[in-house]
């Protein structure tokens, strides 16, 4: 398995510790904030959203991957801004192990980024996207996805999720 993160942080914009340099948005909840003297603004997130969830179908459709099985939902209270497209109320009606596939996992995949919900996502080859803070999609792939042609200002790392279930111990 092939485990990336997914970003639209520059890694050649980070610190020895791996932490992003200067000011940036990290959430929807940012919109309508002063971010390096510019307000951002809902155009400005839509076109970071779009460009994240077409790499990630790119990701998908590469390794073949149609559908994937949605686990461990958390829906979360909206206290920031709701983009009035149908998004929301799609993400409400996704049930634990159900397996989405088009429209629907794309719609997981903006409710997530918008923070409606959170999941993780898998399907039983043990390919997966787990969804972190600051705005990080880690994604694991049968096949090595680092020649992918990805939208302009989307960056692939190879890393490994922090929201992988651990192994039970041996004893």
């Amino acid at each position: 398995m092939f485990a990336y993160r997914l970003t639209k942080f520059d890694p050649s914009k980070r610190d020895r510790d791996g932490r992003s340099l200067g000011d940036d948005w990290t959430s929807i909840s940012d919109i309508g904030r002063t971010i390096c003297g510019t307000i951002f603004s809902e155009a400005d997130y839509l076109r970071s959203e779009d460009a994240y969830v077409q790499a990630t179908k790119t990701l998908l459709s590469e390794a073949g991957i149609g559908a994937m099985g949605v686990i461990d939902i958390e829906t979360q209270s909206i206290k920031h801004l709701h983009i009035n497209d149908g998004v929301f109320a799609a993400c409400r009606k996704i049930q634990n192990n159900e397996i989405v596939t088009g429209n629907a996992l794309e719609n997981v995949l903006r409710g997530c980024l918008r923070e409606y919900m959170w999941c993780r996502m898998s399907d039983l080859h043990g390919s997966y996207i787990h969804f972190g803070y600051d705005y990080y999609v880690y994604i694991g792939l049968p096949n090595s996805a680092l020649k992918t042609l990805l939208p302009r200002g989307i960056f692939l790392e190879e890393c490994v999720s922090p929201y992988m279930e651990e192994e039970p111990d041996a004893e």
